[in-house]
């Protein structure tokens, strides 16, 4: 398989990756220029988000590579007033289920289209997250989620939860495009963490604006 890989990019003239990090790893491993190209989504007008009292959270996407595991380990670090809401479309079996039900996860089934854009315009922050299990974290370290720039075209508030060495959320970090919380914290840091960022709406403000920038 390597040599298939190997062949295929010395036969091309141009090779691009999806991420900064994945284009030095493979510029490195190939000894082959590897630029960026990341997946396109459409730009509507920006609209400023209303907070209140309450605060939803939203995550979109697939539950696999254990990252309902993590969703679930967020919920339980919110604040009072805020709900941790899940739209997919991956099947939810019985373990799963349970955990949402004891990390009250509000779930809703996938959405596309305009669905998906009104569901994503009426959260007020919107969630990724990635698994802080080695083999999982190994899987992730280079690649960057095809939803984080359908969050950051939205120029809501994003949140990044897990491990932060990992591409996606190295994305949000290094360009300050969103916070991310390292889920090597221990739960009363996080916590506070957490309580302070969601009660700031300037920040929140502020960094969808730069988040709807930089899509």
């Amino acid at each position: 398989m390597q040599a298939f890989y190997a062949k295929a990019v010395n036969r091309a003239d141009l090779h691009f990756c999806i991420g900064e990090r994945m284009a030095e790893a493979y510029s490195q491993y190939f000894r082959k220029s590897f630029h960026c190209i990341m997946n396109s989504t459409e730009i509507l007008p920006y609209e400023k988000p209303v907070y209140g009292e309450n605060i939803q959270i939203s995550y979109f996407g697939g539950l696999h590579l254990e990252r309902w595991k993590m969703i679930s380990r967020f919920a339980e670090l919110v604040p009072p007033h805020t709900a941790v809401h899940i739209y997919t479309f991956t099947p939810i079996d019985e373990d799963m289920k349970k955990t949402f039900d004891e990390s009250k996860v509000i779930l809703h089934g996938g959405v596309s289209g305009l669905d998906l854009h009104r569901a994503m315009a009426q959260s007020h922050v919107l969630l990724h997250v990635e698994s802080d299990d080695t083999y999982y974290r190994s899987l992730t370290k280079l690649s960057v989620s095809t939803k984080i720039p359908e969050y950051l075209a939205l120029g809501r508030f994003v949140i990044g939860f897990g491990p932060t060495e990992v591409a996606s959320l190295r994305l949000l970090s290094d360009n300050k495009i969103g916070v991310v919380l390292s889920s090597a914290e221990n739960s009363d840091t996080l916590r506070n963490q957490l309580s302070e960022i969601l009660s700031d709406n300037k920040l929140m403000i502020k960094m969808g604006k730069d988040a709807y920038s930089y899509a």
